[in-house]
Formats: C-alpha cells, sequence, structure tokens
C-alpha cells in the first residue's frame, strides 16, 4: 500500500496525519509526491497501525451508541435504478426485505462481530432491469433486555465478492 493510501484510509488530512503520527509534514508531503519514498518497514507499520486505530475508533464508536451487534443476511432485489443509487450502508436486499438474523453480539464483542462478518462476501447478479443481491451485514442497534429492538441501525456490509 501507498502512504497516500495508509493516510486516506485513515481520513486524515496531510497535516492532521503528521502531526498524529510524528512525521515531519514536509516528509509526509514529499513521500505522497513521489519524491522520496518512505522505508518498507515505515510503510508496514503505519498501515498496521492506522488500521488499528481505525477500528479502534469504529468499535468505540459501535460500544457508544448501541448495546447489540447482529449479523444478518438476504437475498433480494434492487432494480437498476435502486442499485444505481445504492449508498454504501445502505443494504440487506432493498426496502421491505426481511433478512435473516444469524448471530448476535453484546457491543463490547465488536471484534468477534467484525471477525465473523469477514467470512462472508455480497454478491450481485445483473439481469435485465434487476440486480440480485446476496448481502450480509451486521446491524447496530439498541434492543430491550428480551433482545427486542429498540432503535438505531447502522449497517456495515460484508464486501463484495471480486
Amino acid at each position: 500500500m501507498k502512504i497516500k493510501e495508509i493516510r486516506n484510509a485513515s481520513g486524515l488530512t496531510q497535516e492532521a496525519f503528521a502531526r498524529k503520527y510524528n512525521i515531519p509534514k514536509r516528509t509526509l508531503e514529499g513521500w505522497e509526491a513521489g519524491k522520496r519514498n518512505p522505508p518498507g518497514y515505515v510503510l508496514e507499520l503505519l498501515e498496521r497501525v492506522v488500521k488499528e486505530d481505525t477500528e479502534k475508533t469504529e468499535k468505540e464508536k459501535t460500544e457508544m451508541y448501541y448495546n447489540t451487534i447482529i449479523l444478518k443476511h438476504g437475498v433480494g432485489s434492487y432494480t437498476k435504478k435502486q442499485f444505481d443509487n445504492f449508498v454504501e450502508g445502505d443494504c440487506v436486499c432493498g426496502e421491505n426485505a426481511n433478512p435473516e438474523e444469524l448471530k448476535r453480539w453484546s457491543s463490547d464483542q465488536y471484534g468477534l462481530a467484525k471477525a465473523e462478518l469477514n467470512k462472508y462476501k455480497c454478491s450481485y447478479k445483473k439481469s435485465g432491469g434487476y440486480v440480485f443481491a446476496d448481502e450480509y451485514a451486521l446491524e447496530y442497534c439498541n434492543t430491550d433486555e428480551d433482545g427486542e429492538f429498540l432503535d438505531g441501525s447502522d449497517l456495515d456490509l460484508a464486501e463484495k465478492e471480486a
């Protein structure tokens, strides 16, 4: 992975990235412009640390807002227009879908839930004016003591099949 890709994955500006990871801003600018190359071990270390920081931030956000994580699976279809307007985070087979619950975790088990989601892939097949979907996602929500849905509903889709 290139340094700019790593920084973009962090969601930080050059200035914020340089400050957070204690890299002189001019050095980072030179690396991204291709004037100089960072040592390979620096790239590997930054890639690992940025990934861990991003996952930690997502975990903290999940634990702060929601008490339950649910793995869902749905099979259905979108019209081509719906699919073309598909927004990352919308999922599990369009409106009025009734996805199946596969597994459930408490918010402090975020790592286990993400590891389970990584075992699955979403697939999309186009035919005529429709896109047929087979989707997996984690739903972050609040439930009562009986496990009944209360509110929330942020979704994290599994990766798409290659």
